[in-house]
């Protein structure tokens, strides 16, 4: 049951006490996506490194390198 949490801590807002919480933890997850877009504004192989480049700097959850610089919640692109 360990592998599939992860603790994560730091000072909560305004008080300088810790803040702990234990999140969810998923390791090999997937979405697929179907992206609607005007191809006469931007192409297909566009879309694909804005969202590479969004999984690899913004992530998302609560661990993500956005909100504090650590590596939870990144993706990529798998390509078929």
């Amino acid at each position: 049951l360990e592998e599939f949490w992860r603790r994560i801590g730091g000072k909560g807002p305004g008080t300088g006490t810790p803040d702990i919480g234990i999140r969810g933890m998923f390791r090999n997850w997937s979405a697929k996506l179907q992206i609607r877009f005007l191809s006469n504004a931007i192409n297909a192989e566009s879309i694909i490194h804005l969202l590479a480049t969004a999984g690899f700097t913004v992530g998302i959850g609560e661990d993500r390198p956005d909100k504090n610089g650590n590596t939870g919640g990144m993706w990529h692109i798998e390509e078929k």
